[in-house]
């Protein structure tokens, strides 16, 4: 009875299409709004920025489908335009299409913030660089980038205006006057040692 209390904590795995949470992988059809373009997926957008400045910025953009996206920016004759400092970036480039994407659509907003503090992998054994190789060995950078993002949308606890002035209130500060004039009597009085503050209290 008492395990249903308990919040789940196990890692969320993702991947396959049709499956619970395939909206967290960047094949999943929601158009995101960004550098003044609409771009069919984040899909479309990560692969276009390998060429950016090229004309296969806009073929990847204005292709059918994320796996086409995918599939131009691993042509032979589309690979030599790569830009020079993809390696440096695509983390970055990642994270932007991720946070656009979730930032602006707020039923993927709720669903990603709703997965709490469980770690969320991409599951596949095609992958070793963005999900865990299957074998929870790879370096699952889709999934680490995919909880900084749900830190980023989190809502922020802003602690109680009540909560914070009574925490900083001594016990003494809640006593009736003729209390508080009895105690502060007794701790001022010859010989006395005892600590009466509440810092002393072990927490």
């Amino acid at each position: 009875m008492f395990s249903r209390l308990l919040p789940d904590t196990s890692p969320i795995r993702f991947y396959e299409r049709g499956q619970p949470y395939f909206e967290l992988t960047n094949f999943a059809e929601y158009p995101i709004q960004l550098d003044g373009k609409t771009w069919p997926t984040s899909e479309h957008y990560f692969q276009a920025q390998k060429f950016v400045g090229t004309p296969y910025e806009e073929q990847v953009r204005n292709s059918p489908r994320a796996r086409d996206a995918f599939d131009i920016s691993r042509r032979p004759d589309v690979t030599p335009w790569l830009r020079n400092d993809w390696e440096k970036v695509k983390l970055d480039v990642m994270y932007k299409a991720l946070l656009a994407k979730f930032s602006q659509h707020n039923n993927l907003r709720d669903m990603l913030v709703k997965t709490g503090d469980r770690q969320l992998i991409e599951h596949t054994s095609m992958d070793s660089y963005w999900g865990d190789g299957g074998d929870g060995r790879g370096q699952n950078n889709l999934g680490q980038l995919l909880m900084k993002v749900r830190t980023e949308l989190a809502p922020r606890r802003q602690p109680s205006s009540s909560g914070s002035s009574n925490s900083a209130r001594s016990p003494t500060d809640r006593l009736l006057p003729r209390e508080h004039a009895a105690v502060k009597n007794e701790s001022s009085s010859p010989g006395n040692t005892d600590c009466c503050s509440c810092s002393c209290v072990m927490m």
